[in-house]
């Protein structure tokens, strides 16, 4: 065999080597990755419900605390295809009505509300309620979220007796409370609810701030929340923000990075009418 060959040779075996080896790392990797998900999510409530697609990874003595707080605050789970993963967070507004961003919708998904207080069910009895249909803005384009990123749900709910956030027109120019319903990502990037549910205060800062980060001029119908605060990343799902039992804003665009601290919500008060008309025709 001539000289060249036998390199050319041994360079296909050496690649096909580091191939292997490469191959190995990564699911070795993934291995040790499930394996650490799997210690840490080990436990009789810590189990995934693959049906709400649902995490726990905490005790309910915290949850409970959280749901009387928030007993309002609803979650999304949407389903494309075998499975269950979280989408975004709303509130429950009028009977059966949740308010949430527009962007949460995904055409062709069927998506399913989870109500925070149903976590603390006796019996592992938790369920999830039917979406009926989305109302979503008319105005709004996923082009542009940060503009009329608003929508109203219709859930079927049987029990009619249920604490609903107050929806205001005027303003709020305070400290605000956000809800902080924690989420869990896996490698392969799909989000589950976990049942560790918290509160940050933060404040309500000038929009031209979001503006400058965003580059679109935001209007009336966006509040800009400095979550500068804490120490937390927020580039996940987090909100709505809430005043009291007022919802104040929905989530429409998170920070663009940990380091950037600024969120853009949807003001809730600026879409007040739209909202209670909408959610009663």
């Amino acid at each position: 065999m001539k000289p060249s060959c036998i390199i050319i040779t041994l360079m296909v075996i050496l690649t096909m080597i580091v191939i292997v080896v490469m191959v190995k790392f990564a699911t070795e990797i993934s291995v040790e990755e499930r394996r650490r998900d799997s210690v840490e999510l080990s436990g009789d409530v810590r189990k995934i419900h693959k049906t709400m697609g649902l995490v726990a990874v905490k005790d309910d003595a915290a949850l409970i605390k959280m749901a009387e707080r928030f007993p309002y605050l609803a979650a999304f789970t949407r389903n494309s295809s075998t499975s269950w993963h979280f989408a975004c967070f709303g509130a429950l507004v009028v009977s059966s009505w949740v308010v949430t961003a527009a962007r949460c919708r995904r055409l062709g998904a069927t998506h399913r509300a989870l109500l925070l207080p149903e976590l603390t069910a006796p019996g592992n009895r938790t369920r999830t309620h039917p979406v009926l249909y989305w109302k979503l803005h008319d105005d709004y384009n996923a082009t542009r979220p940060e503009l009329y990123n608003i929508a109203v749900v219709k859930l079927y709910i049987n029990q009619a007796t249920r604490k609903s956030a107050v929806v205001q027109e005027t303003k709020v120019n305070d400290l605000v409370q956000a809800s902080i319903w924690k989420t869990l990502t896996t490698m392969t990037h799909e989000e589950y609810l976990t049942n560790d549910v918290d509160k940050y205060m933060c404040k309500l800062t000038d929009r031209s701030r979001c503006s400058d980060v965003s580059g679109v001029d935001l209007d009336d119908g966006v509040i800009c929340v400095d979550m500068s605060g804490h120490e937390d990343c927020f580039v996940h799902e987090f909100g709505p923000i809430f005043f009291g039992n007022r919802i104040v804003g929905v989530l429409a665009v998170k920070p663009v990075s940990c380091a950037a601290k600024l969120a853009i919500f949807t003001n809730v008060s600026h879409y007040s009418h739209w909202i209670l008309k909408t959610a009663r025709d």
